[in-house]
């Protein structure tokens, strides 16, 4: 029900507010090895499976205000590994209306 959820936030924010969505980025090669491991139905329970690039056009026409790709725990890591969709665990956005 990603779609909804999309609906009633755009619905309820108001003019000027921000919306700040973080999620999985399930495509990636980190949860596509994570799932190798781990049986992802079992141990994640992510629903929609979704891009950086859906959320922004779910969004649109609002602004982005910030976008961020997240690779893993560590910032350690994060501050080393390349900021990319494909090898990212989650994205985070700040959008506004």
């Amino acid at each position: 029900q990603w779609e909804k959820a999309v609906s009633e936030i755009k619905r309820v924010l108001k003019p000027h507010g921000r919306a700040i969505i973080t999620v999985p980025l399930e495509k990636s090669f980190f949860w596509k090895l994570f799932s190798i491991i781990y049986n992802p139905e079992k141990t994640r329970g992510h629903v929609s499976l979704v891009t950086a690039t859906d959320i922004e056009k779910e969004f649109a026409p609002m602004k982005i205000k910030k976008k961020q790709f997240i690779q893993t725990s560590s910032i350690t890591l994060n501050k080393i590994l390349p900021r990319s969709e494909k090898i990212s665990m989650y994205a985070f956005f700040i959008f506004q209306k």
